[in-house]
């Protein structure tokens, strides 16, 4: 829900962990510790009372042990065939499909953590919807604030800034021209950013809406509801949807230059990286 399509979320096509951090679950301690997180990070939005409280901690244990035990193996299995790809030069095409199944996985998450979500919703007050719906505007406004404030200068910085943080994570120090070929994407992709609060703007319309006829028809409320946190493009118009996939692909292409740039000591760093969370999967999951 707050995310948007932009730079510092170019580094989830190399590898599953930014979908494992998603969940809370790229590290033990963090993964251990996700009951705590999500309901900090739900606290944002929605002020649950103590039988609410209680149905959603039962949701969400339910939610990570489904998790531990189905999802886990088939990120192992993932993050190793990213591992063997990255040993030979990666086109934009294979980028492409290594992204398609990372959206797979946490369309997979969120379609299994919806509909009990969405059971829970019925149950609130309206107080508790206005108050859902309210912090959603607030945080709208603050977003679209800091895209009529931000010069086009200062946005390419930033978005530079993003990109460089996330792929040394994985990668190590950047070379000279991996950071040119950054800026160079940077400047040279459409900046949709406006586009992108529009249409978030619209999710919440229809959120609203929905929730305006929850007591109407709840069946069509779950329904409704799942939709749009899970298959939230559909209601992208085709411009948007262009738009956005023609970011993708110069992305890939990107990446794919990027990747086939990398120094021994970069490959390596990144071997290493996976190793760990391949090790931690193996912990959690015994």
């Amino acid at each position: 829900m707050r995310r948007l399509y932009s730079a510092r979320h170019l580094s989830r096509l190399f590898v599953m962990l930014l979908i494992l951090v998603s969940l809370s679950a790229c590290t033990r301690f963090v993964y251990n510790h996700a009951d705590w997180l999500v309901n900090w990070y739900m606290d944002d939005y929605i002020q649950f009372d103590r039988g609410q409280k209680q149905i959603f901690n039962q949701q969400l244990d339910e939610l990570l042990t489904w998790h531990r035990q189905q999802h886990l193996p088939h990120y192992k299995r993932f993050l190793a065939t990213v591992q063997k790809d990255m040993r030979q030069p990666m086109s934009p095409e294979l980028l492409n499909k290594h992204s398609d199944q990372t959206t797979a996985f946490w369309k997979e998450i969120m379609a299994t953590a919806m509909p009990d979500l969405a059971d829970l919703f019925l149950r609130l007050s309206d107080e508790q919807v206005d108050e859902f719906l309210q912090n959603l505007d607030n945080e709208q406004r603050k977003l679209k604030k800091k895209q009529q404030s931000t010069s086009e200068k200062k946005r390419i910085n930033q978005n530079v800034q993003e990109v460089e943080k996330s792929l040394k994570r994985f990668f190590g120090k950047l070379t000279d021209a991996q950071r040119d070929r950054i800026r160079q994407w940077v400047v040279n992709t459409p900046n949709i950013y406006a586009s992108s609060i529009q249409q978030r703007l619209e999710w919440q319309e229809r959120l609203a809406d929905a929730f305006a006829q929850r007591n109407a028809d709840p069946q069509l409320f779950r329904q409704r509801i799942v939709t749009l946190f899970v298959q939230p493009d559909t209601y992208w118009p085709e411009r948007y949807q262009h738009k956005v996939e023609v970011n993708r692909q110069q992305s890939f292409k990107m990446l794919s230059d990027i990747q086939q740039s990398l120094t021994d000591k970069q490959h390596a760093k990144f071997n290493t990286l996976i190793n760990n969370y391949m090790k931690d999967i193996d912990i959690l999951q015994n």
